[in-house]
């Protein structure tokens, strides 16, 4: 059989052509480059007489440029999905079908009688469209040898039938969703699938193009795929969801377990592994915001909360699309549950607060005008001098009318701990429902009792926080479900020494030493302990002491961070009768017997062991024993008076020395020489 060939000529321009919606109209490109045909790559497509269902994957082009360049096309056809109709052209008459655009899967109808190899060019972006329930034709714009199943798999159920033509045998050849036939069968650039669907949905085809990656020399294979597999599905899933996509920037990827991540126009930072987890979508979005709406080597539009708060937010939405744990809402409630006062001049608050109410402000702007909204803002940068004006028009309400209504709406997503707001120094215990009520009353009670405890027998001090109470039943219509959304019935989560209890639980002990038949009153318990030492040295108030030192630990020396809270927990459960103080130091000892290393080596942290759950456990009862160690030496109230101590301190040699009269070279001896005399009976 003889076959003629024939090549598309280039097409001078892209065309900015909107088709309607139910064609499956691409979304809007972000890259602000152009498609160049001259340069263009193309394909090879062999066209049979009678009928052909091909992909465009070429740039937006006239219709009849198809019948200049083949002389035996006599029709093309396009299925509008949304009418569930075909649109349809014919030489010299093409009113209905002007235009082919990327994505589209179009019917040929060829006379003669020999088939044709038609030279095409193509283009290696990406292509959204949005598909309607019922029959759909598929251009596909992706890369050769895809498995069909693979590359229709995010349609998931809404799959109910595919097939493809064979324009040779003039017949459609059946890829059931789920089949082996599909899960064999290929795809190739350029083909075309006609598929069936059960709803409306948005597709993105990814094309051929791809970010631009450098790689550090110590990034291995598998963690190269891995960075790219993570901003492909980024790239996946914000197309997706915003409509906006581009894949013309680059990402340097850099090795370090610092957490350090940022964009500077179309560059973005990702240092690896730190930033594995939580990111790529979020510095991706910054490249999108950048690119619609500033000019080339410029960067950033609007204030910074919103900057941050819409890159959180379509973190949180390819979270929760990929099932991946992120730290949205979560994050955002905690952080605005313990700031009081106003929000209306957001950038000029705490830094982390600039990503919390910007998160809770995309929500509340999302809820009025849709996701897509957040990307009109941008691309309406291009257009308007002054980020107020665009945020009118793309949210359609003036600034101050938002901020008051977000603040408003910030209250009801993150109330404000009460504790904050009452003017006293003293717990407060709040029911978030009323079955939880009396279970409110009880907690209070024990607060009081455990707070007279910590003072008579520790000298501690007054202390605030707040403790919610909800039964399981009621928590997930309650604003603390964000605290846990990976469990039905989570534990007690305490949030910056506020706590919110869910009765009924099933609560694993705080500490090693138990089990405990009610695992949320030690918990309690230890974050009243925990409250103390903030209470006493707050939060970088002994950062000077060792500012070089790799200590994870806020007040200094790591075991005695860890220790002193774990003694303390033994006391006070001796004092209540949870367990014998006698019984507790035996365990103890038996543990602190697997750890041969002198306490000196635990300044820092635990030891890095293959099994640290284990290995650590018994480190930490070796810390509980110096600590009670040093409460038989110096008395309880000694423990807290370190800590006391800490912020006027000038190293923390000089608050160990005041508070237990002992240097550290003399502690250390002494404790040694009494490890030496401790056997496991």
């Amino acid at each position: 059989m003889s076959v003629q060939t024939i090549r598309l000529a280039a097409v001078a321009a892209v065309l900015l052509v909107a088709l309607s919606g139910g064609m499956g109209s691409p979304g809007a490109l972000a890259s602000s480059g152009t498609d160049e045909p001259a340069d263009a790559e193309t394909i090879t497509t062999t066209l049979y007489p009678g009928w052909n269902l091909i992909g465009w994957v070429g740039p937006a082009t006239p219709t009849s440029e198809l019948f200049d360049e083949i002389p035996e096309l006599r029709q093309v056809s396009a299925w509008d999905a949304e009418a569930q109709a075909y649109l349809r052209a014919q030489r010299n008459r093409d009113t209905d079908l002007p235009t082919l655009t990327p994505g589209m899967g179009l019917w040929l109808r060829l006379g003669g009688g020999v088939p044709v190899e038609w030279v095409r060019p193509t283009s290696d972006q990406g292509v959204l469209l949005d598909l309607h329930r019922s029959r759909n034709l598929l251009g596909w714009t992706g890369a050769d040898d895809v498995r069909v199943a693979n590359a229709l798999a995010r349609l998931g159920d809404d799959l109910t039938e595919v097939w493809r033509w064979d324009a040779e045998a003039q017949r459609y050849v059946s890829y059931p969703p789920g089949s082996s036939a599909a899960r064999l069968a290929v795809l190739a650039r350029g083909q075309a699938l006609r598929i069936e669907l059960a709803r409306d949905t948005r597709w993105w085809e990814l094309g051929t193009a791809r970010p631009t990656f450098v790689f550090a020399d110590d990034i291995t294979a598998g963690q190269r795929e891995e960075v790219r597999a993570l901003f492909e599905s980024a790239i996946d899933v914000i197309a997706m969801r915003f409509g906006v996509h581009t894949t013309d920037f680059t990402v340097n990827v850099p090795a370090g377990n610092v957490f350090h991540c940022s964009v500077s126009h179309d560059v973005i930072e990702f240092q690896f592994p730190g930033c594995r987890t939580g990111a790529a979508a979020h510095e991706y979005f910054h490249v999108l915001q950048n690119v619609l709406a500033v000019e080339p080597h410029e960067s950033y539009f609007g204030p910074d909360w919103m900057s941050e708060g819409t890159a959180d937010y379509a973190q949180y939405l390819y979270d929760r699309e990929t099932g991946a744990s992120g730290r949205n809402p979560r994050f955002a409630v905690e952080q605005l549950t313990r700031t009081p006062g106003e929000v209306h001049n957001f950038d000029r608050r705490h830094f982390w607060l600039t990503y919390a109410i910007g998160f809770v402000a995309a929500e509340w702007l999302v809820d009025r005008a849709g996701e897509e909204s957040l990307a009109d803002f941008y691309r309406l940068g291009r257009i308007h001098d002054h980020w107020e004006d665009a945020f009118r028009v793309a949210f359609g309400i003036e600034v101050g009318d938002f901020y008051d209504a977000v603040e408003v709406y910030r209250h009801e997503r993150a109330p404000i701990f009460p504790h904050l707001t009452d003017g006293n120094i003293e717990p407060v215990v709040t029911p978030l429902s009323d079955a939880a009520s009396p279970a409110a009353t009880e907690i209070r009670s024990q607060i009081s009792e455990l707070s007279e405890f910590y003072k008579q027998r520790f000298g501690g001090p007054d202390v605030e926080y707040t403790v919610y109470v909800v039964d399981a039943e009621s928590l997930p219509s309650t604003f603390v479900s964000v605290f846990d959304l990976r469990n039905e019935c989570p534990l007690p989560m305490v949030v910056t020494h506020s706590m919110t209890i869910v009765l009924g639980c099933e609560v694993n002990p705080h500490t090693f030493y138990v089990p405990r038949a009610e695992g949320y009153k030690s918990r309690l318990a230890s974050n009243h302990f925990s409250s103390m030492l903030y209470r006493l040295a707050p939060p970088g108030s002994a950062q000077h002491l060792r500012p070089d030192a790799n200590v994870y630990c806020l007040w200094g020396i790591f075991w005695l961070c860890i220790g002193i809270p774990e003694y303390a927990a033994a006391r006070y459960d001796a004092h209540i009768g949870a367990a014998d103080l006698e019984d507790i130091l035996l365990r103890q000892i038996r543990l602190a017997l697997n750890t041969p290393k002198p306490l000196s080596s635990f300044e820092n942290r635990f030891s890095p062991r293959d099994d640290p759950l284990r290995n650590n456990v018994a480190e930490a009862a070796l810390f509980s024993l110096a600590a009670h160690w040093l409460a038989e030496h110096a008395g309880d109230t000694a423990l807290l008076e370190y800590f006391r101590l800490l912020p006027t301190a000038q190293t923390v040699e000089e608050a160990f020395e005041q508070a237990f009269g002992l240097t550290f070279e003399e502690f250390y001896e002494q404790f040694e020489a009494y490890r030496a005399t401790l056997t496991a009976e």
